[in-house]
């Protein structure tokens, strides 16, 4: 549970760093898709092709590294309770508390109810951060400059 803070800020470190690389190699494939003609015109297919392939594997390592956190913190989270049950019995052991058969089962009992919301909440923390994301990145939309609509007056006419 210490480990929560930690990994949900690393995630959504590589969460917002995965969405910045998403956007670069959207913006470029759009921009080629758009200027299609000229670059089969110009020959200039695999320049810009090399420029998607190195965007994709920026992307590509951004998803690597988020995939692996997220495999950590839910094997941290599907690990806990099984953890926890054998703290518990050790601890009963070490102190000299008897562990019989009623306390036993009860208490198997309160950590089999305690263990479906434990395995949830990495899902839950994962779905947390990407909103957090989102809406961080649609915040900063509205502020960011707006395009100039005024015509572009040259004298070379």
């Amino acid at each position: 549970m210490l480990l929560n803070v930690p990994l949900g800020k690393l995630q959504e470190n590589y969460q917002t760093k995965l969405m910045e690389s998403k956007d670069h190699r959207m913006k470029a494939t759009s921009e080629i898709l758009k200027n299609i003609r000229i670059l089969k015109l110009q020959g200039w297919e695999m320049r810009f092709l090399s420029k998607i392939l190195d965007l994709r594997k920026i992307e590509a390592g951004w998803l690597k590294k988020f995939v692996y956190t997220n495999a950590v913190v839910t094997f941290v989270f599907w690990g806990t309770p099984t953890f926890v049950v054998v703290v518990t019995f050790s601890t009963c052991m070490l102190l000299g508390i008897p562990l019989e058969s009623g306390k036993i089962l009860s208490a198997l009992a309160t950590f089999r109810i305690l263990q479906e919301p434990i395995y949830n909440l990495p899902d839950t923390i994962l779905v947390m951060i990407q909103t957090k994301v989102s809406l961080d990145r649609i915040a900063a939309y509205p502020k960011k400059n707006e395009i100039c609509m005024k015509p572009v007056i040259s004298d070379l006419a």
